[in-house]
């Protein structure tokens, strides 16, 4: 199914955050994940779904946000971090780079990226 206008209303329920302001967040102290997503790109659907278990799970040790690839002033954030596809993941302690996770993952998969990136915090 192609993308067809209706999709245009659904938006991820993480918070969203421009380019600017996620440059913002990644330099603070704690864990970051940022999801880039695009409105026509059905598989952020999916992964919002399980962005928003892994939220609840984790809500006292990461934080999670919501940057839309497509808005022009989100391109140079995108080029910065490398964005080629989405669903991206970009993962950060500290404001030290940890991971980018492209693609759709599991539930599964998520979490033990999310526990270990909630170890390399402590350390």
């Amino acid at each position: 199914m192609g993308y067809t206008g209706e999709e245009q209303d659904w938006h991820p329920l993480t918070l969203p955050i421009t380019g600017d302001e996620a440059e913002q967040v990644i330099a603070s102290a704690g864990a970051v994940i940022i999801h880039v997503w695009a409105v026509w790109n059905h598989y952020d659907r999916r992964m919002d779904e399980i962005i928003q278990i892994l939220r609840s799970d984790f809500e006292n040790e990461v934080r999670f946000y919501a940057l839309d690839v497509d808005p022009e002033p989100h391109w140079a954030f995108n080029l910065r971090h490398q964005v080629m596809n989405v669903p991206t993941l970009i993962c950060y302690v500290n404001g030290r780079h940890m991971e980018t996770i492209t693609g759709l993952r599991s539930q599964e998969e998520l979490r033990s990226m999310i526990q270990q990136m909630i170890e390399s915090k402590i350390e």
